[in-house]
């Protein structure tokens, strides 16, 4: 025999009939009837946040890097070119890889004057369209485009022009294809977290769903 939660007073519900709240992985809210889709979107949710707080020790890299460029050239009058191209070699990676981070943390720059004053639905609708209609489909353009770049730089062995230069430059250029790849990955799951796993626009793995989900029969 199914009981009631302790939480919940069965006297408010005729016949022991309760409405059960869904859990906080959003298996019983409106629109999850796919938890694995739930548990897929928060483990992409999870590496995102690992990944950028270790993409975040460049920073640091980057301006030891900076430091002792700056001091060996103006102290001891030498320099190594390798170690300037690696600056903004650096550069490139902090600043095109957390694209995807940023965009989950909603920590982009907003230059609007009518968003903050809307509600959360409304938000949540309004972010799920420009993902659809220009995150993703330039993204797309993004890793098409910059994927020749990656093909041609590879099959000529491209390296850096100047004596002395880091080799390999379609490393570098392969950045920006995966970090696209990983922009639209995002965008894809804001969308299903929008419209799918939580029409009302806020996240699945916080949303509490009101409805009627089960029937209970009070314990004796």
């Amino acid at each position: 025999m199914e009981t009631v939660d302790n939480n919940l007073n069965p006297k408010h519900y005729p016949q022991g009939r309760a409405e059960t709240p869904t859990s906080t992985l959003g298996i019983k809210q409106k629109g999850s009837i796919f938890p694995w889709l739930t548990k897929v979107i928060s483990k992409w949710d999870t590496f995102l946040e690992i990944s950028g707080r270790l993409l975040s020790i460049l920073s640091f890299l980057l301006v030891g890097l900076v430091v002792f460029n700056v001091l060996s050239r103006y102290l001891f009058n030498y320099s190594w070119l390798a170690l300037q191209e690696l600056e903004w070699h650096l550069f490139s990676i902090l600043f095109l890889i957390p694209m995807a981070w940023t965009l989950k943390r909603d920590q982009h720059v907003r230059v609007d004057f009518f968003y903050q004053k809307f509600s959360k639905p409304r938000q949540g609708l309004v972010n799920g369209l420009g993902q659809l209609f220009f995150t993703l489909p330039f993204s797309i353009i993004m890793i098409i485009v910059s994927w020749g770049w990656v093909g041609q730089s590879y099959s000529l062995s491209e390296a850096s022009p100047d004596p002395g230069g880091l080799p390999a430059r379609y490393i570098l250029k392969a950045i920006i294809p995966i970090s696209f790849f990983l922009l639209a990955i995002q965008a894809l799951a804001d969308l299903i977290k929008t419209f799918v796993l939580s029409p009302s626009g806020k996240l699945a793995s916080t949303h509490i769903s009101s409805e009627n989900t089960e029937s209970c029969k009070e314990s004796p």
